[in-house]
């Protein structure tokens, strides 16, 4: 399960919220979310309506994939911009989902 964080944005003031509570992004090697590609069965994700910090950072809010569907996460650390394009520079994060997966679950 992904943790809660907030207040770990990049920015210089750790104590604004910025209005993102209740959001979550992946940033590898601390380059900020913006240059982490994060696909869902290999498909590129939308960003988030809201930018993170000073640079206006756009970002992909994983809180939006429910846990019970995920099946594995797939993270590769290398830079990947040759084959993803500059999305990818810090890395890229496939999140799989179950695909056994059939009515509800608690």
């Amino acid at each position: 399960n992904l943790g809660v964080s907030s207040g770990v944005d990049g920015q210089t003031n750790q104590f604004a919220s910025n209005g993102l509570e209740g959001t979550s992004n992946v940033n590898l090697r601390g380059l900020g979310p913006a240059r982490t590609l994060v696909l869902l069965n290999g498909r590129r994700e939308a960003p988030a309506p809201y930018a993170i910090g000073e640079q206006a950072q756009l970002f992909v809010d994983t809180n939006m994939i429910p846990a019970a569907a995920i099946g594995r996460i797939e993270v590769l650390k290398d830079g990947a911009a040759a084959l993803y394009g500059s999305d990818a520079i810090a890395g890229v994060v496939n999140f799989i989902t179950r695909d056994d997966l059939e009515g509800f679950e608690v």
